[in-house]
């Protein structure tokens, strides 16, 4: 049987709280998933006591709800740190350093520079435009070279 391989987004295992790779991973009656520690301070820093809401959908919860780690999730997460997985707040580019062109919100560091287009990008949105860009290249009636500039690191 061939291995299966998938496409996993940095963002996906961080706590939005933290922004770090989720901590004993917890996930609230809403679905959204916080480090443990981050989502029981939270809560007691709020100000509405009997009033407890998720950071990112607001939905409130009355009672506060009981939490229990999410086991599985933790279990991925520690695999992933295992073959060096880093937290997205790793990859954000500080004000110093090229940004991706691509991101919206928060910009990621750019690895490389696109000569023909002349947009800078991250790991994530590089593997993207070199995939448009090679269908395009296919599509085109004349072979069109790819030029980039590695940026330092």
């Amino acid at each position: 049987m061939a291995a299966a391989t998938i496409s996993i987004e940095q963002d996906q295992f961080c706590c939005p709280v933290c922004l770090e790779i989720l901590r004993d991973p917890v996930t609230i009656p809403c679905g959204h998933t916080y480090c443990l520690d981050c989502i029981e301070d939270y809560w007691n820093r709020t100000k509405q006591k009997d009033q407890y809401s998720c950071p990112q959908c607001r939905q409130v919860f009355n009672p506060r709800p009981l939490l229990s780690r999410n086991t599985v999730l933790g279990e991925v997460v520690e695999k992933l740190q295992r073959t060096g997985f880093q937290a997205a707040s790793q990859h954000l580019a500080k004000p110093e350093e090229v940004k991706c062109s691509a991101c919206t919100g928060r910009k990621s560091k750019a690895v490389k520079s696109c000569l023909v287009c002349l947009e800078s990008y991250c790991v994530a949105h590089l593997r993207v435009h070199e995939e448009l860009f090679f269908f395009l290249s296919l599509s085109s009636s004349h072979l069109e070279v790819k030029f980039y500039i590695k940026l330092a690191v």
